[in-house]
C-alpha cells in the first residue's frame, strides 16, 4: 500500500523484497520473480531459483541456466539471453570475507583456531560448518578441531565453550 492506503502490490505473494528499484517475489517459498518498483507490474515471472540485480541487469538462476535480462529506463526488457550448464564458482576473497564476517577475530589471537566442512543440505544449497580447537603459543595443536564455536567475555580476554554438560574455558596466550 502507498501512503494513500492505495494497493501497490497485491497481497498475494508469499515474500516480498524490496531490492533497489525491485521487488524480488516468490509466491511458494522456492521460485522467484521480480515486480518493477516504478509500474508495480511483474517484469520477470517465479520460475527462478536465484536473482541477482546489478544495475539494469537481471541475473535469473533455474534448472542449470543462467538467464540474463537487461531492463530499459522503465523497467521493460530490451534484450534476453540463456546459458546452459552454469557452474558458480565463488570468488575466494568474498568466500574469506564472508567467513571473516561470521568469526570474531578476538577468539584467533587467545588460540583458538578453526576448521570448516561444507554440508549439501539440499540440492540448490549447502551449509558451511565450522568446528574450532586450540592451539598453544608455539602453534602445536592442544584440542583438535571439533568444539562448537567459543564465546568471548567482552572485556576480559577470555573465552568458553559449553560443551554438554561441561564448559571448556580458555583465557589469554601471554
Amino acid at each position: 500500500m502507498d501512503n494513500t492506503f492505495r494497493e501497490i502490490i497485491p497481497c498475494k505473494y508469499m515474500v516480498l523484497s524490496k531490492e533497489k528499484d525491485f521487488f524480488i517475489y516468490s509466491s511458494n517459498y522456492s521460485k522467484k520473480g521480480i515486480i518493477s518498483g516504478k509500474t508495480f507490474k511483474e517484469i520477470i515471472p517465479s520460475n527462478f531459483d536465484k536473482i541477482k540485480i546489478h544495475g539494469m541487469l537481471v541475473k535469473a538462476w533455474s534448472d542449470g541456466h543462467l538467464y540474463l535480462y537487461e531492463l530499459d529506463a522503465s523497467h521493460k526488457i530490451k534484450n534476453t539471453a540463456v546459458v546452459g550448464n552454469v557452474v558458480s564458482v565463488q570468488n575466494n576473497i568474498q568466500a574469506l570475507e564472508k567467513i571473516k564476517n561470521k568469526i570474531d577475530q578476538r577468539l584467533l589471537g587467545i588460540g583458538w583456531y578453526y576448521d570448516t566442512t561444507s554440508v549439501i543440505v539440499n540440492k540448490k544449497w549447502s551449509e558451511t560448518i565450522y568446528k574450532w580447537g586450540l592451539k598453544n603459543k608455539d602453534d602445536s595443536i592442544l584440542v583438535a578441531a571439533q568444539l562448537p564455536t567459543p564465546k568471548f567475555i567482552e572485556n576480559t580476554n577470555f573465552s568458553l565453550v559449553p560443551c554438554g554438560n561441561s564448559t571448556i574455558y580458555k583465557g589469554s596466550r601471554a
